[in-house]
């Protein structure tokens, strides 16, 4: 008997390991359903070692996708809007061409921390990601709550919310206090900013956020190093490490295996998620999470799962707010994640269920 075949579009060569967080619960999911495949991964971008490496919907990558019985596309912020695209090379053309029937799995938009507003969706745009729910059976399947509704908006459905993939990586119960480690996902270069000597760049509303979450996150960490907690701070991308090690020395976990990233995460007991799959990944361990509202990410997050109030909006107030959650997380209020954990349990069914019906 032949192997299914499976494409799957994701950010192959990102090396943030949120994105293959997700891939690895994509996969997990499949295997899960289907048994073994063939699997044929493809980046969702322009970014491949080789130049000749089919990328994306294209020209180049339809004869590989026409070869496959199915094509998933999923990877975290791939709805994202940025500079008029989204994040998938598609050519209209190859799209058009495709008979391989399509699978959208546990895709976000949102909005990213420099943008703090959800941008349009240009009709080009709007019109592609119709097209691939038009080929699916279920339509497609979204991370969250936010994202259903921009589709919604866009006329594109249907969308079955079945949170993240990267959420059911281990789906693990709540999970006692061990040693009272407190994870804290080390925030994007893109976030910080340091003291501006122009007075014109200080006052322009993007550094203002920037300097209000630079000094978030460095008092935190002071604060729970006063607090005499066990700290662990994840660098979950290698762009980052030039300014992890200027600000933390080596005081710090980053490892360029995925695998290895979340046998770190899973030694913690609780993540503040100045990351959004540090917390993503953890809750899936049984880990509490406390989301930082950062973005549009973070905020579909949060509100699909039931977490908004146990988040941490960026204010002034942040270094007191996140603090008071993590010693809630670490004593007897940790039940109040109990309803969290719970929420990604009925997530997990609802995307085993559109994938009982979509394959």
């Amino acid at each position: 008997m032949t192997a299914v075949k499976i494409a799957h579009i994701y950010p192959k060569y990102d090396r943030n390991t949120g994105d293959h967080f997700v891939q690895m619960g994509i996969l997990r999911l499949l295997r899960e359903r289907l048994g073994d495949f063939e699997y044929v991964p493809i980046s969702s971008r322009r970014d491949a070692p080789d130049p000749s490496e089919p990328v994306g919907i294209t020209r180049a990558s339809l004869p590989c996708i026409q070869g496959c019985d199915l094509l998933v596309i999923g990877g975290s912020n791939l709805y994202e809007v940025s500079d008029g695209r989204w994040g998938v090379v598609v050519e209209d053309e190859a799209l058009d061409s495709i008979k391989t029937r399509v699978l959208p799995l546990g895709i976000g938009s949102g909005w990213a921390f420099g943008v703090p507003r959800l941008p349009a969706m240009p009709e080009n745009v709007a019109s592609q990601v119709r097209r691939l729910h038009d080929r699916s059976r279920r339509g497609g399947s979204v991370r969250d709550l936010l994202t259903a509704r921009e589709l919604e908006r866009h006329g594109i459905g249907p969308s079955t919310v079945t949170g993240c993939p990267a959420q059911l990586l281990a789906e693990e119960p709540l999970r006692p206090v061990g040693r009272g480690i407190v994870g804290v996902a080390f925030p994007p270069r893109r976030m910080y900013a340091g003291p501006a000597l122009s007075p014109k760049r200080s006052r322009s509303a993007g550094h203002v956020r920037r300097r209000l979450l630079t000094r978030f996150f460095l008092g935190l960490l002071k604060a729970l190093g006063n607090a005499k907690l066990e700290v662990r701070v994840l660098v979950h991308d290698a762009a980052d490490l030039p300014l992890a090690e200027r600000l933390l020395g080596s005081d710090f976990v980053y490892d360029a295996s995925a695998a290895r990233m979340l046998d770190a995460i899973r030694e913690c007991d609780v993540i503040v998620g100045f990351r959004l799959h540090a917390g993503i990944a953890g809750l899936s361990f049984g880990i509490p999470p406390i989301p930082i509202l950062l973005d549009g990410r973070s905020l579909g997050f949060a509100e699909t799962l039931g977490l908004l109030e146990l988040s941490v909006p960026l204010d002034p107030d942040a270094v007191v707010l996140a603090m008071e959650r993590v010693r809630l997380a670490l004593g007897s209020g940790r039940r109040a994640w109990a309803p969290v954990v719970a929420r990604r349990d009925e997530l997990g069914r609802t995307m085993r269920e559109f994938l009982a019906s979509a394959i």
